[in-house]
């Protein structure tokens, strides 16, 4: 088992990619210029991770300047909701997004509970 003093410190290095002032944890923030649906993934999404003892940022601006719907800061993976994005603008976004993060990429939250997402 992993001790708590790793995983703290796994997560503050995740959390390093985000200026500290954008690392709100463990908060579901909206962009309104998102769908209704695309948010409420978001949420649901959150909700499972919470319940699974994992902290997350949502809404984060990486240092890179590119914003990850979700940034799983146990696992280093991004989660990117595809139903207000589009497959093209994801590809542009892969090639600012650091390569110590995994990307998935879900058009639902059972996408995401069912692990049928695409990976990058």
């Amino acid at each position: 088992m992993i001790s708590q003093k790793r995983i703290r410190s796994f997560r503050n290095k995740v959390s390093n990619l985000v200026p500290s002032y954008r690392s709100k944890r463990n908060v579901v923030c909206f962009n309104t210029h998102n769908s209704l649906k695309h948010e409420m993934t978001k949420a649901r999404i959150c909700f499972e991770l919470q319940k699974q003892g994992k902290e997350y940022i949502t809404e984060a601006k990486l240092t890179t300047g590119i914003i990850v719907d979700i940034l799983v800061l146990d696992d280093a993976i991004c989660i990117e909701i595809m139903i207000s994005e589009t497959e093209k603008r994801l590809k542009e976004k892969l090639k600012r997004i650091p390569s110590s993060l995994t990307v998935i990429s879900v058009t639902s939250e059972e996408d995401y509970l069912l692990d049928n997402y695409k990976t990058y």
